[in-house]
């Protein structure tokens, strides 16, 4: 159907209630979407460090993420709002929000690595972040890919590869 398709008689009707009971809620068609992503988002909650071991908590992390927008509603809604994130200021405001606190949450386990020696100190986290989680939305949004659990494990290896500290050198 599309945002631009929705319609608030739709939602009332799916809803099973009045229109006016919608809007008393919810002043606009965008405020209603806006409680709907905020309400999927906060479902999925954002993890914290599980183990002392960077990439297996990345690893997690993503893998979090690929399953919640494979096999939940939230994939589907993201798809279906990004568009609209560009044409709605207010969609704008809370799709950056939550996503600014999901990259920030990734950034605080790569910083972790880099205190307990696992990460590279010159590596630059947020692109790491946008790394991790971009190939994940790229394969939603692009359907170039699957969005299956191995793929978790293999952003997780290629990034370790290319931002994990070299091992020490043995004489």
């Amino acid at each position: 159907m599309g945002y631009a398709n929705l319609r608030m008689d739709d939602i009332a009707a799916e809803a099973k209630v009045s229109k006016s009971s919608l809007y008393r809620r919810w002043d606009s068609k965008s405020a209603l979407v806006i409680a709907v992503i905020e309400e999927l988002f906060a479902r999925r909650g954002v993890m914290g460090p599980e183990t002392d071991d960077v990439w297996l908590n990345l690893e997690s992390l993503v893998l979090r993420l690929v399953r919640s927008l494979r096999d939940t509603e939230l994939g589907a809604a993201i798809v279906g709002i990004v568009f609209e994130r560009s044409h709605d200021p207010e969609i704008r405001k809370v799709f950056d929000e939550i996503w600014r606190a999901r990259r920030e949450r990734i950034v605080d386990i790569l910083s972790l690595g880099v205190g307990r020696g696992q990460v590279r100190q010159d590596i630059d986290l947020n692109v790491l972040a946008d790394l991790a989680a971009g190939t994940v939305y790229y394969r939603l949004l692009i359907r170039t890919g699957s969005l299956d659990d191995a793929l978790a494990g293999e952003i997780a290896r290629v990034l370790r590869d290319g931002a994990a500290t070299p091992p020490p050198q043995t004489s």
